[in-house]
């Protein structure tokens, strides 16, 4: 085995080394998912085509992930 040195990331989450503990930042993600959101329309048109649902699952997904990894943001 090799000592890698502390860990910074790790599954997109931002892990914080101090000498009080570690600490957890969900910074990058939470940005990443607001990016992907600025495009997002949300304007309905009944009588137009319908669009795929898979994109609108990964958005949600993303952001239920979110809020159970930040917990004051509920």
């Amino acid at each position: 085995m090799t000592d890698l040195r502390n860990m910074r990331f790790f599954l997109d989450i931002e892990l914080l080394q101090k000498p009080k503990g570690i600490f957890v930042c969900r910074k990058k993600y939470a940005i990443n998912i607001l990016n992907k959101l600025k495009y997002l329309k949300t304007n309905i048109d009944v009588n137009g085509p319908t669009m795929d649902d898979t994109y609108f699952k990964q958005i949600v997904g993303s952001i239920m992930y979110l809020t159970v990894t930040r917990l004051d943001i509920m």
